[in-house]
């Protein structure tokens, strides 16, 4: 699979992958912090950004965008990355890590741990967003979630960071994420629904935390 991607550092290969809101470029604010440590890769999800959408008959679903990522790997040649996601990115994070092909995953505040009632307050929110519309892949993958469940079982290694004051995710939901993971989930204090942009240094030290 070809995605859009913009690539930054030297060392262990780390795969950043966004929100179903948002593009690559919602992870400048750290890039450059992880990039120190590691060979970043922010993509594109198909039909996001500047990354074509699914080939037909494939349909939008956050475990059809984990394969995408997958074969984006194999294809670029980086084997058991680190990976790194946010809301979509995190689920699809956690996904990789069930299906063992990553070293680590880093979940950020991720989508499927809500209650039937948050994910419809989450989807009205999503739907008034005008500006994320446009991506063809937006309304699609929005409307899969009704179906969305947890992940497998892990089995890489995983980290689980939850915004205090996200409201589109509220925390409460980390405790749902914590049961899944069998571990405590960190709070990204001051932080709100994108705490890259909230504490760019906060995340990037979660993020490279092993």
């Amino acid at each position: 699979m070809e995605l859009a991607f913009e690539r930054r550092g030297s060392g262990e290969p780390l795969i950043l992958v966004h929100g179903i809101g948002h593009h690559r470029r919602t992870w400048l604010p750290v890039l450059d912090r992880l990039a120190a440590a590691r060979t970043v890769i922010a993509v594109d999800l198909p039909g996001f950004g500047a990354s074509a959408g699914l080939p037909e008959p494939i349909p939008y679903t956050a475990e059809s965008l984990a394969d995408a990522v997958e074969s984006f790997c194999v294809r670029l040649g980086v084997r058991e990355p680190h990976v790194a996601g946010h809301s979509l990115g995190g689920y699809i994070a956690l996904e990789l890590a069930s299906r063992g092909v990553v070293r680590t995953a880093t979940a950020l505040s991720p989508v499927g741990f809500w209650t039937r009632p948050e994910l419809l307050y989450y989807r009205t929110v999503l739907r008034a967003m005008r500006a994320s519309a446009r991506y063809g892949g937006f309304a699609p993958t929005l409307e899969s979630f009704g179906g969305l469940m947890p992940p497998g079982p892990p089995k890489s290694p995983v980290t689980i960071a939850w915004g205090e004051h996200d409201r589109l995710l509220p925390r409460r939901q980390a405790v749902r994420a914590a049961r899944w993971s069998g571990q405590r989930v960190k709070l990204l204090k001051g932080c709100g629904h994108v705490p890259m942009s909230d504490d760019p240094e906060l995340v990037a030290r979660v993020i490279l935390e092993e």
